[in-house]
């Protein structure tokens, strides 16, 4: 393989979502791509060549943050407070040290079970209250502490709907960004804080905590703690993209009135202007004309100047719309502010032509009003301006007098439909403007082609303002760089902030700002514990614990109770004693009572999850080390961790080690995947000294080099079984897992006792390791005897994450995970014959095999199977087998559609921990948790009107109209002339059938009969016929000879007698497939029944998943993977 020196030669130049995450998550500072290899792999050689082979992928914040000199940029993504003891004092400082944990952007896992019950007595006059109030402290710090800083609560934001500050900001609204508008997720009241007042020399100024992120290039972000007056920050502008360039009247008169008009106090007034501005003026009058209001001239013969006489009537409608004392208050209407752009383009051409000037190539207005000045000067920056505000003084008789002019250059014709001034003055457009962007070529992704329409580009690379404009389809909004000219302290101020979809980055002011984001917290508690049904059931009180994810710690004596049951029929009730502060308390647990009402939360809510703690907190590398207690784990579950532990991630991705993929010849490179491996503990021991410094508290930068915990896993794991021909979940697949997983640990032991020679063992080394099960279970006496005389290095050595992010990046599957979906069809229309075009997505795995077998015709082997295809007994067997050889833990979900039932996910758990995992999460496509991710709030926002073209309220006769971007499913269909294709088109959201579209391929049948067909189909979906009703008369069609005669011979016809009988079958299955791949499945699945009490058997299999919500990034169907949402379209992931 030669030298790669750019992403897109790195992930494929194709691969444009891929390119996307780099530049937007671990590109640093418009670093190269060679410069970022160095800088990941440490300047190691070894490292960089596999990193550069995407065969080891360091985890996502070591991949954004190792080699950045800034202590707050850390590279662990989630922590353990481990269990909160009993005390006062400690229950309120897990509370701070959550916050702090959150605040340097990591998540937090914690245990609940050592907290005294609800009515324990505390001293001899007290009872406690329980866990639940602690419980909603933990969620609202979760809630409460926003990951950044805070921005002053009256700094004016642009949303979808004009200007707001930022304390009226809504979930839901659009602000901007430089990708557009993008949905808020969060709001934050951040209280009184101390403030500072940011200005730059352009006179732009926000006022912000000094731990506010302003964005310094375009993408990366700073604190306000480490810039100085002299650095540079980013400016931003609102692109006018729906503009009719028709003149809004009203917003021009209003301007003009405001510039020189004034009110009597006999509520009659004038408009003045010098003459020579006649046709402005007869504009005006025009404009009042047309509004029924007697408007005329008043002029002197004498004056230069023109007077439009405002009567009684005009000026009290005038003083109804706007607010104007004397011309030292002024005051920009609020329907101005929030208006269209063609209002505020209206009312900046009208500010233009009244009170301002057209010199050279830029335009001014000029006002004595201050705050007048700097509203004129958020109207331009929401049509594509950067104006300057600068101070003149004109002197008269008694002082100088300030007056304000807001300032830019012209740099397209927009302004010409608005402004007499800047129309008849004709003026040259700034070709070469001073100001760059912080875009560059590379950051940008612009073609070749529109290189050549770059004018000038800076010395640093940077494009040029007017040169980035001229660019066709842009990717960003224009932004530019502006130094700070002065930061002061301005005293307490009440604070907000706000989360952000997809940019994490705002508007506001005129200056981009970045948002926050909220931590992510795991609760647990023991099964056993008195509480333990407020704890499963709190998820169902609307408001109580919304942050946070729990898990129920269930041990083998609670397993067993439950496995009594449902093998035997035997309730067992246990007795239950602790003490608490010498208070001694006694309770019953009926343990099948708390596993159903577990079962029951998690199929409605999605939560709580379950650990299997006996194993979940013994079976690792520190079982018998007395200095080492597993407490509880990460929110995502992979890391089992003591209190103040921390992950340390990276990722072996399997499906780069097959050799001869797709082929009868494939194998597995475990030469390849031995030096690896020993390499991957290498990075990851060092990865522990350069983090160092970068935690937030004290304890838990003294866990992490006393421990030096590492977390080597993997990726691609299902891409490379499709490679080597094994299906997953099968027994051959299982078998090659069992070997591939016992060859890693091996090998991370032997690395990391290498590393123990060079280097050391870990502070925390105890001689026990080597009495654990796990090493037992892998090595023999004499190798254990060798491995003893030298030690390890690290704690912990195997952990496989979600991978969410650096998986989608590669175009990989993550972690342990299957496919979601191995294809999906979409349709365009295309361009020059408008006709409709149908073509199939598939995931790299399947795209690579119908690349290299052309004779294959699009029909992909049965290895490639989806989530969907894959018994969950067999998603568990597959992570059990797997766990053996894992000394931490895996995070992986098993997705279950709608229709599956309670005793479905029943047999799932006591299967899983039969099989030895440490825990488990089981997520139901359509519970009520996925409805309040999905929907959240059903009332309708403002100037928001009601879908009129939904087929339930079709008149007769009607037949609605679709858009283009619709869903597509295809459907193969033989029949007794050869095969043809049925696709369908339908909407994504309702999942509504809309359209049909028949391709013949070979043989297939009467072309136009079948066009025919697909065509009446699609008129009867869009005139709202069910189609359950087509299906009915397709079945009803008589038997075809030729079909019948086929199936006799050949066996191969799809199901049906006849071609319309064929098709009916088909959407009825394809109506399934949207419905599991896009939707809620509501068809009512055969009934599992394993409950004694229930007195049914049936052992029907329940398959596959469906997607939990709606991507708050791109709006695709998020995954729900190891208590994270992951978006397999555009690499968002959220955890807890």
């Amino acid at each position: 393989m030669n030298d790669i020196h750019t992403v897109e030669e790195w992930l494929g130049k194709d691969n444009k979502l891929g390119q996307d995450i780099w530049h937007k998550k671990y590109q640093k500072n418009e670093e190269t791509f060679d410069a970022w290899l160095d800088r990941v792999s440490l300047g190691n050689p070894a490292y960089r060549r596999l990193i550069e082979l995407k065969m080891l992928i360091p985890g996502g914040r070591i991949l954004s943050n190792v080699g950045i000199d800034d202590d707050s940029c850390g590279m662990s993504n989630c922590y353990s407070r481990g269990f909160i003891e009993d005390d006062y004092n400690d229950i309120m400082q897990a509370a701070v040290d959550i916050g702090k944990t959150f605040k340097s952007q990591g998540g937090q896992g914690l245990s609940l079970s050592k907290l005294r019950p609800k009515g324990t007595p505390i001293g001899d006059n007290y009872e406690s209250d329980g866990i639940v109030p602690f419980m909603k402290i933990y969620n609202e710090v979760t809630q409460g502490t926003s990951q950044g800083g805070c921005i002053e609560e009256n700094e004016l934001v642009l949303t979808s709907e004009g200007y707001k500050p930022i304390k009226d900001i809504e979930v839901g609204d659009n602000v901007y960004t430089k990708a557009g508008y993008k949905p808020v997720l969060t709001v934050w009241d951040k209280g009184e804080q101390e403030t500072y007042k940011v200005t730059t020399k352009k006179g732009y100024t926000i006022s912000t905590t000094i731990d506010h992120k302003y964005c310094v290039d375009g993408f990366n972000v700073s604190p306000l703690s480490s810039l100085n007056i002299g650095d540079k920050i980013c400016l931003i502008t609102s692109q006018p993209n729906n503009i009719k360039k028709e003149l809004n009247e009203k917003a021009y008169f209003f301007a003009h009135f405001l510039a020189n008009g004034y009110i009597r106090k006999d509520n009659t007034g004038n408009i003045t202007m010098h003459k020579k501005y006649k046709e402005v003026g007869d504009k005006l009058i025009s404009y009042l004309s047309s509004l029924g209001f007697n408007a005329y001239y008043n002029n002197r013969e004498d004056e230069d100047a023109i007077r439009i006489v405002l009567t009684v009537p005009v000026c009290k409608w005038i003083k109804k719309q706007v607010k104007k004392d004397t011309c030292s208050y002024i005051r920009v209407p609020d329907w101005v502010l929030n208006g269209d752009d063609d209002c505020v383009l209206s009312f900046v051409g009208g500010a233009i032509d009244s009170d301002g000037s057209v010199r050279r190539n830029s335009i001014c207005c000029d006002t004595i009003c201050e705050a007048y000045a700097e509203q004129i000067s958020l109207l331009m920056k929401r049509v594509g301006l950067f104006p300057t505000i600068s101070v003149n003084y004109r002197e008269n008789e008694n002082n100088k007098r300030p007056i304000y002019r807001v300032s830019d250059s012209i740099r397209d014709d927009i302004l010409t439909y608005y402004s007499y001034k800047v129309a008849k003055t004709h003026v040259p457009y700034a070709k070469n403007s001073k100001y760059v962007t912080p875009y560059t070529m590379k950051n940008t992704g612009l073609s070749k082609n529109d290189a050549k329409h770059l004018a000038k580009i800076s010395k640093n690379t940077n494009i040029g303002l007017y040169t980035y404009l001229q660019v066709k389809d842009k990717p960003y909004a224009p932004m530019i760089l502006d130094e700070i000219s002065n930061i002061e302290y301005i005293g307490i101020r009440h604070v907000y902030d706000i989360e952000v979809a997809d940019e994490h980055k705002f508007f506001c002011n005129g200056i981009y700002v970045s948002n926050s984001r909220k931590g992510a917290l795991l609760m647990s508690l023991d099964a056993w514990h008195k509480e333990v049904m407020n704890f499963i059931t709190i998820k169902s009180e609307e408001g109580l614990i919304e942050k946070a994810n729990l898990s129920l710690e269930i041990d083998n004596e609670f397993m067993e109770c439950v496995q009594a049951y449902y093998e035997r029929g035997e309730t067992k009730t246990i007795t239950r004693k602790e003490s608490y502060s010498g208070h001694e308390i006694e309770w019953e647990v009926t343990p099948i009572e708390v596993f159903k009402a577990f079962i029951h939360n998690n199929y409605e809510w999605g939560d709580p999850g379950c650990l299997f703690v006996d194993k979940f907190r013994n079976y690792n590398l520190m079982e018998f080390c007395d200095n080492y207690q597993i407490e509880s784990c990460n929110p995502c579950g992979e890391q089992p961790l003591p209190k103040h532990g921390a992950c340390n991630l990276a990722a072996i991705n399997l499906s780069e080690f097959v050799v001869n993929p797709y082929t009868n010849d494939a194998g597995f490179d475990f030469d390849a995947f031995e030096a690896a491996v020993m390499l991957g503990i290498q990075y990851l021991d060092k990865i522990v000294d350069f983090n160092a410094n970068r935690h937030a508290l004290p304890q838990q930068k003294k866990m992490a080099l006393e421990f030096r915990n590492c977390g080597l896993g993997v990726m691609g794991y299902a891409t490379m079984l499709m490679k080597l021909g094994l299906q997953y979940g099968s027994d051959d697949a299982i078998r090659f897992s069992d070997d591939l997983f016992s060859y890693m640990f091996v090998t991370a032991v032997r690395s990391s006792s290498q590393e123990a020679k060079k280097l050391g063992t870990f502070p925390g080394y105890r001689d026990q390791i080597f009495n654990s099960n796990i090493i037992l279970n892998h090595f023999g006496n004499g190798a254990i005897s060798d491995l003893r005389s030298i030690g390890l290095r690290n704690c912990s050595l195997l952990s496989i994450a979600p991978t969410g992010s650096i998986a989608t990046m590669l175009g990989e599957s993550g972690g342990i995970e299957p496919e979601f979906a191995i294809s999906y069809t979409r349709r365009t229309v295309g361009l020059t014959d408008n006709e409709d075009h149908y073509y199939t997505v598939y995931c790299k795995a399947a795209r690579e095999y119908l690349s290299s077998h052309p004779e294959c015709d699009g029909v992909l082997p049965e290895w490639f199977v989806s989530s969907a295809d894959i018994d969950p007994i067999r998603r568990v067997k597959t992570q059990a087998v797997i766990q053996k050889h894992i000394d931490t833990a895996i995070s992986s979900t098993v997705n279950l559609p709608e229709a599956a039932s309670e005793d479905d996910m029943a047999r799932i758990y006591i299967e899983a921990w039969k099989q030895g995992t440490k825990g488990l999460t089981i997520f139901r496509s359509g519970c009520k948790r996925e409805a309040i991710l999905t929907t959240g709030d059903t009332a309708p926002k403002k100037n928001e009107q009601k879908n009129d073209t939904c087929t339930d309220c079709l008149n007769r006769g009607m037949i609605i109209g679709v858009d283009d971007d619709l869903m597509s499913i295809k459907k193969t269909i033989i029949n007794g002339c050869g095969k043809f294709y049925l696709h369908v088109d339908f909407d994504e959201t309702s999942l509504e059938f809309l359209e049909t579209y028949i391709d013949i391929g070979s043989g297939g049948g009467c072309e136009r009969n079948l066009q025919f067909i697909s065509r009446l189909m699609s008129l009867a979906l869009r005139a709202g016929v069910p189609l359950e009703a087509i299906i009915d008369q397709a079945y009803s069609i008589r038997p075809c000879n030729a079909y019948l005669a086929r199936t006799k011979s050949k066996g191969d016809t799809s199901p049906g007698t006849s071609c319309p009988s064929a098709i009916g079958k088909a959407l009825e299955e394809m109506k399934k497939k949207a419905v599991y791949l896009y939707g809620d499945d509501t068809e009512e699945a055969p009934e599992v029944v394993s409950d004694p009490a229930a007195k049914k058997a049936n052992n029907t299999k329940t398959n596959h998943n469906d997607s939990p919500s709606k991507c708050p990034e791109c709006g695709a169907q998020l995954r729900f993977e190891g208590g994270c949402d992951v978006c397999p379209e555009c690499g968002y992931s959220h955890c807890g």
